[in-house]
């Protein structure tokens, strides 16, 4: 007889810490030009006390919600033959994609971002003049670690910020001139960023999600070295981004009832003697769109691709009506990138034509043309007096 014994030990894990970043698009009708994201995470650390280095930097800073406690002390001759064992922090400063997909359709586009400066507050375990403890004042970085603008505190803590050139591949060390003993902590805990979003106008309509996390602790994307340890093991951003697309479209009043004639009007045709003309008619309208959209029929009379019209008089003969719409020039052809002059439009979802906004686009002409063929209009005629109609529907889709 055997008995076997499984025990099995379980450790509680650390909860990664988490940061959201936001960002929205909104058509600007005083700047028609307009193709970025505004960021809407709320500012916190670096870029709260200092905005005007981070406008001029492009940067944003948010919090690092991650405490470090010293493990033990920091001994300046440990930290002499080993750098680990010293003030030593090293972030991820090279850009890294992120990829965000939409809520709902899955359509996917790529942020880039990177980490571009860290700081926050360390505290003593009693009170004494920083300067004495590292040899310099703590607001001047060690390399590659460059000067961040700000520096303050009193006897037991120092307040800081040291930027990070994406360059870097080192860590940035700050040896300590004396023992500092514990408890030395790291608290407060921000970083800056630089974040680059894709062109919202091809973009849908609706919010991107995505996100990416970092290690932390020795040897991790966020190493402090072998003397601190980290609240967390790992940290993740969030990155939602939402796009607001405009697509508005105003007719004049009437303008939902097209009679079709010839160029020359009827009079003129009749004194012209000649065959069955082409019949047309036109109709301008002012469009405002940020976004893709997509255009197509739908028919009460089919005809071909395309949509008909009918008399009563003859119930079995379809006279075809061609439709084509005419765009700005901020508005072009998705498939080719050409403009969108007289473009063909059919009946049926499938058969939809696809636009792109190439530039916030407010209150522009555009005009549909209807136009019924000479051979149809010969078969027309064959019924005088009678009268010909059909109701077709232009469907305008932002919803891709």
């Amino acid at each position: 007889m055997s008995v076997c014994v499984q025990l099995l030990f379980a450790g509680t894990p650390l909860a990664a810490a988490e940061q959201l970043i936001t960002a929205v698009f909104s058509p600007d009708h005083h700047n028609p030009s307009h193709n970025r994201f505004i960021n809407t995470t709320p500012v916190a650390g670096y870029c709260l006390i200092l905005p005007g280095q981070c406008a001029a930097n492009g940067f944003s800073s948010v919090n690092f919600p991650v405490d470090f406690d010293a493990a033990q002390a920091l001994d300046p001759q440990e930290a002499l033959a080993d750098r680990r064992k010293a003030a030593y922090m090293r972030v991820p400063s090279n850009f890294r994609n992120v990829t965000i997909t939409h809520d709902q359709t899955g359509q996917s586009a790529q942020v880039q971002w990177r980490i571009s400066g860290f700081g926050g507050r360390y505290i003593l375990s009693s009170g004494t003049w920083h300067g004495h403890l590292w040899g310099s004042s703590w607001v001047t970085a060690p390399s590659p670690c460059t000067y961040g603008g700000v520096g303050s505190g009193n006897a037991t803590f120092y307040d800081y910020f040291w930027k990070v050139p994406q360059s870097a591949t080192t860590a940035c060390v700050k040896l300590p001139k004396v023992q500092i003993p514990t408890p030395f902590r790291y608290r407060n805990m921000n970083i800056s960023y630089e974040l680059h979003t894709p062109n919202p106008l091809s973009m849908e309509m609706g919010t991107y999600s995505g996100s990416i996390t970092y290690g932390i602790g020795p040897g991790q994307d966020f190493d402090f070295g072998d003397r601190m340890v980290a609240s967390d093991d790992r940290i993740t951003f969030t990155f939602k981004l939402t796009v607001n697309h405009l697509l508005s479209l105003d007719f004049a009043p009437g303008a939902q009832r097209a009679v079709l004639q010839p160029a020359q009007g009827w009079q003129g045709w009749l004194a012209s003697g000649r065959t069955a003309p082409a019949l047309f008619a036109d109709h301008d309208f002012k469009i405002s769109s940020s976004g893709r959209f997509k255009v197509y029929l739908e028919c009460q009379y089919a005809f071909a691709q395309t949509c008909g019209i009918r008399t009563s008089a003859q119930q079995q003969l379809t006279a075809g009506v061609d439709i084509q719409l005419s765009l700005p020039a901020g508005i072009a052809l998705e498939a080719s990138g050409q403009p969108a002059r007289r473009i063909p439009l059919q009946a049926g979802a499938h058969n939809a034509v696809v636009f792109k906004t190439l530039s916030s686009q407010f209150d522009r002409k555009a005009t549909l043309h209807y136009r019924v063929q000479s051979a149809s209009t010969e078969q027309m005629v064959k019924y005088p007096g009678s009268t010909f109609t059909g109701n077709t529907t232009i469907i305008f889709d932002a919803n891709l």
